[in-house]
């Protein structure tokens, strides 16, 4: 189904990414996006075939923030950049890992900008060029996710005030230790976790090889 005629909307599509992105990447609909902007829902269709079409142009609009290492000088932080800078975005916009885990056709579009991280990464000679480059920001961008949504959960308030981490901690008695969770900060050790993914990549641990070079 392609974009119907009509008369020229209102709004353009940059407002409607953005309507998108604020009613939710993972749960929008088209009718609360045309509530935002102030418009009948097929007003949409002549910009956008479908509600997946939408949701994938607000992916890669949020895609535009994380992949530009360009202010890197090592591939250590162009790891590192890649990682908080998806982190915040995530914090922003708190259904785009859902939909990066689970709809996997919705960041077709954002594969060019991937592409150019690990490019830069490679010209920053990363040990083991394009694989291992790839392999870093399928890793640490896999550990953000996973820890973002953990921590998420693990933080949420409920009505008494507390969250889970606050019962774990007080009912695990002396295991409260146990995987850091007594102490663990807002961000459920990401940075440790990339530092750790680094170290691996710089004594030669990348695809095809879990062996680190010999020092």
């Amino acid at each position: 189904m392609s974009p119907g005629p009509g008369r020229k909307p209102v709004f353009d599509k940059e407002q409607a990414v953005q309507a998108a992105l604020e009613e939710g990447v993972a749960t929008f609909s088209l009718r609360g996006v045309a509530d935002k902007l102030g418009i009948k829902p097929p007003a949409l269709y002549r910009m956008f075939s479908s509600r997946d079409e939408l949701q994938a142009a607000a992916m890669q609009k949020l895609a535009e923030h994380i992949n530009d290492p360009a202010v890197a000088t090592t591939w250590q932080d162009a790891l590192r950049l890649f990682s908080s800078r998806s982190w915040d975005l995530f914090s922003r916009y708190p259904e785009a890992p859902t939909v990066i885990m689970t709809k996997p056709e919705a960041i077709i579009g954002v594969l060019p900008g991937f592409r150019r991280l690990i490019d830069r990464l490679v010209r920053l000679n990363i040990p083991g060029g394009f694989p291992s480059a790839s392999f870093a920001v399928d890793f640490i961008g896999d550990i953000t996710i996973t820890t973002f949504i953990q921590m998420r959960s693990f933080t949420t308030t409920d009505d008494a005030g507390e969250t889970p981490l606050d019962r774990y901690t007080t009912s695990a008695d002396d295991n409260d230790d146990v995987f850091g969770m007594k102490d663990m900060p807002g961000t459920g050790f990401l940075d440790s976790k990339v530092e750790f993914i680094i170290a691996g990549i710089e004594h030669g641990i990348g695809p095809g090889n879990s062996e680190p070079e010999a020092s």
